[in-house]
């Protein structure tokens, strides 16, 4: 990396750690979820041991990057998005983000560590005729996946919550609201993000 690069990584760390510590992490447990990061994103050497900051290349500064605002930034939508710039990766983050609010709405509706798979496999179900890697994918076809986790995802609200405006409260005590108009504009949010020049404003 350039010594921008490098000085970028150090800066957004130390915001991602920060915030870890806030949350209760002791100093070594937050040291070595960077590491866990690392492995997380693919950035290893040829021993499969997390690569040291300064040996990384561009791919793998972008994900760690958006690994880190997830930790420092986690309401900001458009920042963790706008970092990864392959549209198959991006479109793949915003089914993710579908599904994870769905969670939010009615536990367990996905199980999130076979999140990769599911979008693998949904996104081949609707474009049965691709053969390429869904990543490398352009928009129109990463479109009908994520139309069809949003169509989803409004089907879950509205399950969930009955009546628009009706406030619900989950098993953990945390209060879900469902805002017609907010939702409408998350949605729309999530899906322009998802285009290869796309918006990158937060919610």
């Amino acid at each position: 990396m350039t010594e921008k690069q490098l000085a970028l990584y150090r800066a957004e760390w130390g915001k991602a750690r920060k915030a870890l510590r806030e949350m209760g992490w002791a100093p070594k447990a937050a040291d070595a979820r960077r590491k866990e990061l690392h492995t997380l994103v693919g950035a290893v050497d040829h021993k499969g041991q997390p690569k040291s900051s300064a040996a990384l290349n561009n791919f793998e500064l972008d994900r760690l990057l958006a690994e880190f605002w997830a930790i420092s930034a986690p309401t900001d939508l458009g920042k963790q998005a706008h970092v990864v710039n392959q549209p198959g990766i991006r479109c793949r983050w915003v089914c993710e983000e579908i599904m994870r609010r769905a969670n939010e709405l009615h536990e367990g509706r996905f199980k999130m560590a076979n999140a990769r798979a599911y979008v693998d496999a949904l996104f081949k179900r609707v474009n049965p005729d691709y053969m390429g890697e869904p990543d490398y994918a352009e928009w129109g076809r990463w479109h009908k996946a994520i139309s069809a986790l949003q169509f989803d995802y409004q089907r879950t609200a509205k399950k969930a919550l009955q009546d628009a405006g009706k406030t619900i409260t989950n098993r953990h005590g945390r209060q879900l609201h469902y805002l017609p108009n907010a939702h409408g504009d998350t949605m729309a949010t999530l899906g322009r993000i998802s285009t290869p020049t796309g918006a990158s404003e937060p919610f």
